[in-house]
């Protein structure tokens, strides 16, 4: 018996079968390297984000097809390339990452939607009034406008730097749909909307009332605290809800006003 694997830790706790562990540290890794980019970024170290956002790629290529944070992972690669005034590249990986997106729309429509027996009286309230068989569609809706507001800043990103590739038609067209998403998605108070707005008056020659820093798809936060919905102590994988939660606030929207022109010679 002396080989015998245990079957729980020392906090009483399932040990996860080896497949599990991978999966839980990919997740982990992740949201940690994309969350330090965005904290970097926040200090002024542009190029030590740009590294961290290259890291972050590696856990991504485990995730399955259309899990949103491989929409999420090009986004902020997008953005270290338009830092580093490599527009091309940019915008090439901002268009990528708008086909992640829409590939995640059908991973929305088929995520799970565990029971919340801990989870916040807004959801526990919804789910008493509701009841567990239309709680699921207004969860998915729910789920969907997350989406919506994720994808907006991967718009906002392609606009900006359309902008400064010479199209500024073009541009126009993808902020206003950029907009419109996000406003969909996150409400007409949300301060990342305000900065989207902000960018495409700044594009356009106005002075917008903005801050000119980056922003994250929190809503309030000009950067992530640290939201992890889980307990270190307690490795386990995300759920559904947690993956998109990780999308939707670990993408980052570039701020025109900080950015300036910038182009590598």
């Amino acid at each position: 018996m002396e080989n015998e694997k245990p079957t729980v830790d020392y906090s009483g706790e399932p040990v996860l079968e080896e497949e599990e562990q991978e999966t839980a540290l990919a997740d982990l890794l992740w949201a940690f390297l994309a969350e330090q980019g965005a904290l970097a970024l926040h200090q002024g170290l542009e190029e030590t984000a740009r590294q961290l956002w290259s890291r972050a790629s590696d856990p991504v290529e485990g995730f399955a097809q259309g899990d949103p944070r491989r929409a999420a992972a090009l986004n902020n690669r997008g953005v270290g390339q338009r830092l580093a005034g490599r527009l091309p590249e940019a915008e090439s990986l901002f268009r990528k990452a708008q086909a992640a997106w829409q590939e995640a729309e059908g991973w929305v429509a088929d995520m799970e939607h565990p029971p919340r027996a801990a989870s916040s009286v807004f959801h526990i309230k919804l789910e008493i009034k509701h009841g567990r068989d239309q709680y699921e569609p207004v969860a998915r809706q729910e789920a969907q406008r997350d989406l919506a507001a994720a994808r907006s800043f991967t718009l906002g990103n392609l606009a900006e730097t359309v902008f400064h590739r010479g199209d500024a038609e073009k541009a126009r067209r993808l902020f206003g749909q950029a907009v419109d998403l996000r406003e969909r998605g996150a409400g007409p108070r949300d301060r990342g909307l305000e900065l989207l707005k902000a960018n495409r008056i700044y594009l356009e020659g106005g002075s917008p009332e903005t801050p000119r820093g980056h922003h994250t798809g929190r809503s309030n936060e000009p950067v992530p605290d640290q939201w992890y919905p889980w307990d270190l102590v307690r490795m386990r994988a995300f759920n559904d809800e947690e993956v998109l939660r990780a999308a939707l606030r670990l993408t980052v929207l570039a701020g025109a006003q900080a950015l300036g022109g910038r182009e590598s010679g």
